[in-house]
């Protein structure tokens, strides 16, 4: 299961960078095009669907950038070992689309089209999806089919989610086991929308942005929580938005960068602030509560834990329905992908985010510097 980190108003995290007069000027691009031929010849045949070899280097470059290494810096033995995983990863996903063909869980193209969207914001500024090949080293149509296979995940997760559910006992004994761990300081919950200022951005466009965040904002207080997230959707310029619709969750003042918690502390639910001016950007915050330090009760965790006991069997299932699928799958491989890797050499332990490759596959903005 892909865990992804909140960004854009955290301390610690990094201000968008300066831009060059280029929107793609000092951004390393992908090493390899999407117009070679050769990437477009299969790599591997899952039940007759094809993996094509660009599919698999794609894969292979966000990988690297995950672990903050360029692809094309790697050493033979590293990058074979990266590939393997890459073509773990592209199978396990291809075996999951079948999954959801064969057992009637559709695809929705509007949810597909707003991920894309999504995603588009995520981008350096000024970017857009012609850039795609020279950032990412795939075309739009090729982003788009990655998509769709992120959507029936999606799909089959929101399927099993209820099938998975914990009953309440099991809740109360996850419960009494950890209590320690829900003694918590002052926390507010909120979902914000941001709108990224370069550090080096001119008086008026720093102006132009204010702008539209007013106007988001204006609109926000139009509507509800239900309105706000598909403004975030639309809307927002932090990466997280594509997975949380702009929900932060509950978090302590101290994680936060001064001026957003100040702001974010003192939102009634529902209330939708100013436009708020951090290092970041222009946040648009709407307050969804808070709570004082202190033991939470079980009816204050229930959900959380509901959620987390769910997610945990959701990432075993999801491993078990793969493996089923696998071992019953006529796998074909073809040109690089049918030589065996080499075994591991003895390398330090790779980043977590390089560690294991998840199922959604979207690549994230961090593989990109001038995002953050």
């Amino acid at each position: 299961m892909v865990a992804v980190a909140l960004s854009g108003c955290k301390r610690g995290d990094k201000a968008p960078a300066s831009q060059p007069a280029s929107a793609l000027a000092g951004i390393p691009g992908a090493p390899f095009s999407p117009d070679d031929p050769a990437l477009a010849k299969p790599a591997i045949t899952v039940n007759g669907t094809e993996i094509s070899e660009g599919k698999v280097q794609q894969a292979m470059l966000g990988m690297a950038r995950a672990g903050g290494a360029p692809l094309e810096m790697l050493p033979p033995q590293i990058k074979a070992q990266i590939r393997a995983k890459a073509e773990e990863h592209a199978i396990a996903r291809t075996l999951l689309k079948q999954y959801a063909v064969k057992n009637g869980i559709a695809v929705e193209p509007d949810k597909v089209a707003q991920r894309y969207q999504s995603f588009l914001g995520t981008l350096p500024p000024g970017a857009t999806d012609q850039d795609l090949p020279k950032l990412l080293g795939a075309t739009p149509e090729q982003m788009k089919k990655e998509l769709e296979i992120d959507v029936a995940i999606d799909a089959i997760i929101d399927r099993l989610r209820t099938e998975l559910k914990p009953d309440e006992e099991t809740i109360k004994q996850y419960y009494e086991t950890n209590k320690a761990r829900y003694t918590t300081p002052d926390q507010a919950s909120v979902s914000h929308i941001l709108l990224r200022v370069a550090s080096d951005a001119k008086p008026e466009q720093v102006a132009e942005i204010k702008k539209k965040a007013e106007a988001l904002a204006a609109e926000a207080r139009r509507g509800d929580a239900k309105a706000f997230a598909a403004l975030a959707d639309k809307n927002s310029q932090d990466p997280s938005a594509i997975r949380n619709h702009g929900d932060m969750g509950w978090f302590a003042k101290e994680t936060m960068v001064p001026e957003f918690a100040e702001v974010a502390f003192k939102l009634k639910v529902g209330e939708v602030s100013d436009p708020v001016k951090t290092q970041f950007g222009f946040h648009v915050i709407r307050g969804q509560g808070q709570r004082k330090a202190g033991d939470r009760t079980i009816d204050e965790v229930r959900q959380e834990i509901e959620q987390q006991l769910t997610e945990q069997k959701l990432g075993v299932r999801i491993d078990g329905i793969v493996e089923v699928l696998r071992q019953e799958a006529k796998i074909e491989r073809f040109g690089a992908s049918a030589v065996p890797p080499p075994a591991a050499p003895a390398v330090p332990t790779p980043p977590p985010a390089a560690a294991k490759a998840p199922l959604m596959s979207t690549p994230e903005p961090a593989s990109i510097p001038a995002s953050k």
